[in-house]
């Protein structure tokens, strides 16, 4: 079946030009679709804001300068959440002339409750938990909740029609942000009607349908919480605007409307054609394999060092490995895995030099060979502080545009403002306050004599970069990244097996009593880095971990110290059930070991 694929160009060469008034389903369409814009294509988009926030600009009802920092403490913001809040007050897009296209979807409309300003009257949603004072946030703002799906109608409506006084007929494509992976949004599906509304209501409106569960190809999965996203492949979005194109669009742009190949020649693509055989997912490893080695573990709590903060990074990992862990004293949730977890035994290192020994045998010691190659090159690893080099950090995630896992995701592709700004002043690593629970930042440098990050002169160049998350028994790779231009010389076997050696060290005491290094799941990504964890050392396991800090009997009242044991009886981790001196045995050996 040949498809009607759109395309966006202006008949004087000039790069596309379009306004848009929508969030990530628009930003993604557009920016991971770029050959359908032959031209280059120049947008500006006004995030995180519903479409009434527009109509109250249009009629000059408007939030004060600041306010966002004025209500919430914005500092605390994740660099996201941020952007997003301070975002919502930026309209832009009203004052636009001479556009090609307006885009528009409906996540803000279908996701943010609004306040109301009681006596200036003007709107903005807040997050509760960043509120300076919510009391007096409260007696100042009436809470006017989310939008109906007429409301949202209705303002679109009117947006469009003010658009329109500026750029005659322009006309207006409208993408239904898919929630099927985002159960939070599942009772506003009625939002869903929201873009065939406002086509019945005004000319030259361009919808695209729900697209199918089936249909839909997740991205950056686990980005909204564990199993939950907001976003989706390239091939996903062009299969929207396809059918926005099919609609009637494409009469718009004469000339211009021709047939071109799918962006991509990926597993994504091939799905969008249905006359070709779509390559199934691979299959998650079944725990029932006897083959597969199974791993138990503890996610502490109980180590000298440990205190509040070690009790929420239990919590944060209960929530992390959800998808990988059969967790059994997570009290109502069930198992639910979708991926196979991807672990070193620290036990089967042993000896660093044994292990490398073991490593050589794949591919014929390539990667020892490259290893080689990268100290010959005077790279090195050494731990370091994340503030320190947040300029090289961004050069990194910018330096390729797609990696073995995809396309990169958004939240790699950050400014260095917002990764928190270069740094005033040098900064020193600091050690970990529990050594049990941690995050670590460890780097690949090169010397570079009068190399800078902002103002400080470090004389070194950032080159690959893995942070760590430990949380008792298991420590975890949460990002690893190595810049384009050095990755052919081995710098992520160094880092890799640097690593390693780190962990096996001895006298660490970082790594003392740690019993599994982690790489995600074996799901995670293509098949060519499945293929690097392999060769990395990382066998599929199955993992079925105690989450809670789990008390002393003595500790415990009698009905809860009753529910603990119905809860624990016959799992792996059965012998916190017995007596408090046989605990305390336990715990001094493993302390001694």
């Amino acid at each position: 079946m040949q498809l009607d694929l759109p395309r966006f160009a202006r008949p004087d060469g000039r790069p596309f030009k379009i306004a848009v008034r929508g969030d990530c389903c628009s930003r993604r369409a557009i920016t991971l679709n770029p050959e359908i814009f032959p031209h280059g294509v120049d947008y500006v988009i006004n995030e995180k804001s519903p479409t009434p926030l527009f109509v109250d600009g249009m009629n000059a009802v408007t939030a004060p300068e600041q306010i966002g920092e004025t209500i919430c403490d914005t500092k605390a913001m994740s660099s996201s959440l941020r952007r997003f809040f301070l975002g919502q007050f930026n309209r832009s897009i009203l004052e636009l002339d001479n556009i090609d296209l307006m885009v528009m979807d409906s996540y803000a409309d279908m996701h943010f409750g609004l306040w109301r300003h009681r006596q200036q009257n003007y709107r903005l949603w807040t997050h509760p938990k960043f509120l300076l004072d919510a009391k007096s946030f409260k007696s100042e703002f009436e809470d006017c909740g989310k939008l109906s799906l007429d409301a949202a109608i209705e303002a679109s409506c009117q947006l469009i029609d003010h658009m329109r006084k500026a750029n005659p007929g322009v006309p207006v494509m409208f993408l239904n942000q898919p929630v099927e992976y985002y159960p939070n949004l599942a009772a506003r599906l009625q939002f869903y009607q929201l873009g065939e509304q406002i086509a019945a209501r005004r000319p030259h409106v361009y919808f695209a349908d729900p697209l199918a569960k089936s249909a839909l190809v997740p991205d950056d999965m686990d980005s909204c919480g564990p199993g939950n996203t907001l976003h989706f492949d390239a091939a996903t979005y062009l299969k929207m605007m396809t059918d926005a194109w099919g609609k009637g669009l494409k009469n718009h742009f004469d000339g211009n409307a021709v047939r071109l190949p799918l962006p991509r020649p990926t597993e994504a693509t091939v799905q969008s054609a249905p006359e070709k055989p779509v390559k199934p997912p691979r299959a998650r490893y079944s725990p029932s394999n006897a083959e597969l080695p199974v791993a138990h573990i503890n996610y502490g709590g109980e180590d000298a060092t440990c205190g509040p903060r070690c009790d929420l990074a239990i919590e944060n990992a209960g929530r992390t490995f959800a998808l990988y862990f059969t967790q059994p004293d997570l009290l109502g949730k069930a198992a639910t895995l979708r991926f196979t977890p991807m672990l070193i035994p620290v036990a089967a290192i042993g000896d660093f030099d044994a292990w490398e020994a073991d490593i050589k045998k794949i591919q014929r010691g390539a990667r020892l060979r490259l290893k080689r190659r990268a100290v010959a090159q005077g790279y090195y690893m050494k731990p370091f502080a994340w503030k320190m080099f947040t300029p090289d950090i961004h050069a990194i995630n910018h330096s390729m545009p797609e990696r073995s896992g995809g396309a990169m995701r958004a939240s790699y592709l950050q400014s260095i403002e917002e990764l928190g700004g270069a740094p005033e002043k040098a900064l020193a690593v600091t050690a970990p306050v529990c050594n049990k629970h941690y995050n670590y930042c460890f780097g690949v440098f090169q010397a570079a004599e009068g190399h800078l990050q902002g103002k400080v002169l470090v004389n070194e160049r950032l080159v690959a970069y893995l942070t760590v998350v430990r949380t008792g028994d298991i420590i975890l790779y949460a990002r690893i990244m190595g810049h384009g231009d050095h990755l052919s010389q081995g710098i992520m076997v160094l880092l890799h097996h640097e690593f390693v050696r780190w962990v096996s060290n001895p006298d660490n005491k970082l790594s003392e009593g740690l019993r599994y290094i982690m790489y995600g799941g074996a799901e995670n990504g293509g098949e060519g880095l499945l293929q690097y964890k392999s060769q990395s050392g990382f066998k599929p396991h199955c993992v079925t971990a105690l989450t809670g800090r789990p008390k002393l009997r003595h500790e415990q009242p009698a009905e809860q110290l009753k529910a603990i044991h119905a809860k624990l009886a016959g799992t792996p981790h059965a012998w916190l059930t017995r007596p408090v001196s046989l605990l305390m045995k336990k715990f001094k050996s493993r302390q001694a070991g």
